[in-house]
């Protein structure tokens, strides 16, 4: 007989992932849990966040222009100067 009862839990705003990491980064994570007494997910959650917000940073120039609006404006620019 199945020990599992009642049924599965599904929280609001969240996905249930999987996830395959390697030995040693394994060991990281579960250091990281005892370190700061937070959950994995909120860990990875967190380590997302910093490495956007870490991408976002270098990918504005000294413009104050971010590469992606540049790249947003060529494309326009490329699609109104079609040539046929």
């Amino acid at each position: 007989m199945s020990t599992k009862r009642g049924r599965p839990v599904i929280k609001k705003d969240r996905i249930k992932i999987g996830l395959s990491l390697e030995g040693e980064s394994n060991n990281v994570l579960n250091k990281l849990v005892l370190l700061t007494g937070k959950t994995k997910s909120r860990i990875v959650e967190e380590s997302i966040d910093m490495f956007y917000k870490n991408e976002n940073d270098k990918n504005t120039d000294n413009n104050n222009i971010s590469r992606e609006n540049a790249m947003d404006n060529i494309r326009a620019y490329l699609q109104a100067n079609k040539r046929t």
